[in-house]
């Protein structure tokens, strides 16, 4: 038990309750090894979260955060990790999901997050978050762990450089490398 609670504090965000960022580098070369067909790492990012620390303060951004964590661990199944990536990206490693189910699962996640109600925290009832997705695949987009977390990253802000509260998959971040 003490093992496991030592790995817990190492592998945990002690904010969120996720995983953390160590997590992910150090077991997601295992899940793409033992995931049967394609594995999908989605990114999840809010909008304008540093808006919600400006206005409302960095223990309401912390308490958005939890929240955040929690809607996307909510849209998570028992075997997909959810991991806090960096500040207020989450990442969804989702083994067995495949090409064809990527973009209608980000968009699903998208939607789902644009209805977090934060009204509650911010006391503002105008007061909404929208959120940008990107996803990679491993083997089509990528075969190492390394290369399908920058990809996902970098699909991610291609989703944000397209205009906000939107998905984008890494077949666009490669296209847009291509040309």
């Amino acid at each position: 038990p003490w093992v496991q609670e030592l790995r817990n504090q190492v592998l945990g965000d002690t904010l969120t309750g996720l995983y953390n960022r160590k997590y992910l580098d150090d077991e997601l070369p295992s899940i793409l090894r033992s995931s049967e067909g394609s594995t999908a790492l989605f990114m999840i990012k809010p909008d304008d979260f540093k808006a919600i620390n400006d206005t409302y303060g960095h223990e309401v951004g912390d308490e958005v955060l939890r929240l955040l964590a929690a809607a996307v661990n909510d849209l998570s199944e028992p075997e997909e990790p959810v991991v806090r990536f960096r500040g207020n990206e989450i990442a969804l490693v989702a083994p067995g999901c495949e090409r064809q189910a990527v973009l209608p699962r980000a968009e699903a996640i998208r939607e789902e997050m644009n209805r977090l109600d934060i009204r509650h925290l911010v006391g503002e009832p105008s007061v909404r978050l929208t959120f940008s997705v990107g996803v990679a695949l491993c083997p089509e987009h990528a075969t190492t762990a390394e290369v399908l977390t920058d990809l996902s990253h970098r699909a991610l802000f291609r989703a944000r450089e397209l205009g906000l509260n939107r998905c984008c998959t890494a077949d666009e971040v490669i296209r847009e490398g291509a040309s």
